[in-house]
């Protein structure tokens, strides 16, 4: 391990690592970009070996940019000036992770050029270098550092494998069926330090904040209702308080007279409680009225 010193702080950097990371840094000195990919399970420093890279690659960089969501990263890489490094953190939705790779995968994409002209050193840090597309992973990143746990015991944290452009494609073509990571040896192994070189309280702060907003923008996704649901229930609602007219006569105007609001489709409709309930209200009294009528014409 080798001390380097980014502005006032030191960081030790494994060795081999510190050579490839100074390579990177010629890179960009001779007018390219630098895309590259850092992985690993939840948990095992991911985040913190980025940080550290990226701070060593651009000594200003700053947690303004390092982005938790598609649309932080497309803004970011906008306002970055040459040279500067933009990390997209991806780890914190969890399960999540496939749909909102699909997101970066598109963004990354369309921002290439932009990238590519500004001479902008890219970080994405994701669950899984797999979940990338093949355009990404195999032709515009130049290294994967997959970070995993280690130890005696297996559960200690500040191991990675880095993978070279060539070894990174042969881990992709054969090991993304069964995200098998060992059918293709690294290049090295190496250790990296718990060190924050970006201030952890700020971080994790923002970390916290962007997986709340995360919650809550995917809230009615998470409880299978769609955007088009929950536009259709709000309407509802309004046409109930301001046209005082029945479910039955809304779905009328909606959609067709196949397309009754039953109890059924209001329980889809569980995160609007105060929807559901004057749905149920407005069900029951349309029942109770049918069902003395009916009595009134025997």
């Amino acid at each position: 391990m080798t001390l380097v010193e980014i502005g006032e702080q030191k960081v030790y950097f494994d060795g081999y690592l510190l050579e490839n990371l100074q390579r990177m840094r010629e890179i960009v000195k001779k007018d390219f970009d630098n895309v590259f990919v850092t992985d690993g399970g939840e948990g095992v420093g991911k985040s913190v070996l980025t940080m550290q890279i990226g701070k060593f690659l651009d000594p200003s960089l700053s947690l303004d940019r390092v982005t938790f969501s598609a649309d932080e990263f497309m803004q970011a890489v906008h306002a970055a000036q040459p040279e500067q490094c933009v990390i997209y953190d991806e780890a914190y939705t969890g399960m999540s992770s496939g749909d909102t790779m699909t997101k970066v995968n598109k963004v990354l994409t369309k921002l290439l050029a932009e990238v590519r002209q500004k001479r902008l050193i890219i970080i994405v840090t994701a669950p899984s270098f797999f979940d990338l597309t093949k355009y990404i992973a195999l032709w515009r990143s130049r290294a994967l550092i997959h970070c995993q746990l280690g130890g005696a015991d297996g559960f200690e944290r500040g191991y990675f494998s880095f993978y070279n452009a060539e070894r990174k494609k042969n881990l992709y073509l054969l090991g993304k069926k069964l995200y098998n990571y060992k059918i293709t040896r690294p290049n090295f192994y190496g250790r990296f330090t718990k060190k924050y070189v970006l201030d952890e309280t700020e971080y994790r702060a923002k970390k916290l904040a962007a997986l709340s907003k995360y919650k809550s923008v995917n809230s009615t996704a998470a409880e299978g209702i769609s955007k088009g649901q929950s536009l259709f229930w709000e309407l509802c609602g309004h046409l109930s308080r301001t046209k005082q007219m029945t479910y039955r006569q809304i779905s009328m105007v909606l959609s067709n007279p196949r397309r009754v609001v039953t109890e059924d489709s209001i329980s889809r409709g569980a995160s609007w409680t105060a929807q559901k309930e004057r749905v149920r209200t407005s069900l029951a009294t349309e029942s109770n009225s049918e069902e003395k009528k009916a009595e009134e014409e025997v």
